[in-house]
């Protein structure tokens, strides 16, 4: 993949993390005994988490990288990249394992931190 096109997915799946960032403030807007008592919320909430990794995978796939290792502008964020594409791991693989106080804490904590530390960084320049 030459470097455009990889710039041009990181570009999509930085959009797509916050789309999930998004519903995110929503699920944890609800509050935590909504989510305890609602399947649906934490369905969606598993899924939400497993989006992003899964997004974040991408973006190494298109530049060969993999570990904690992230393209330019992405490589200088304090940002746990290989822990996030682990969570996503366990949610797609190993979901009868799925502890929802986890993912209630990632999307509460991990999700918006995710967000900001994103938002510090231009990437619409390749």
């Amino acid at each position: 993949m030459n470097r455009r096109d990889a710039h041009e997915v990181m570009v999509r799946r930085i959009a797509h993390i916050r789309l999930e960032v998004d519903q995110a403030v929503d699920i944890v807007a609800r509050g935590r005994e909504a989510f305890d008592a609602d399947f649906v919320l934490g369905y969606a909430g598993t899924k939400l988490v497993e989006n992003v990794g899964e997004a974040i995978a991408s973006i190494q796939s298109a530049y060969g990288m993999e570990g904690n290792d992230m393209p330019a502008p992405l490589d200088g964020l304090d940002v746990p990249w290989r822990a996030i594409k682990g969570m996503r791991n366990n949610t797609a693989h190993q979901y009868w394992k799925v502890d929802l106080g986890v993912v209630w804490d990632a999307l509460e904590k991990n999700i918006p931190q995710l967000a900001a530390a994103l938002d510090t960084v231009n990437i619409d320049q390749p």
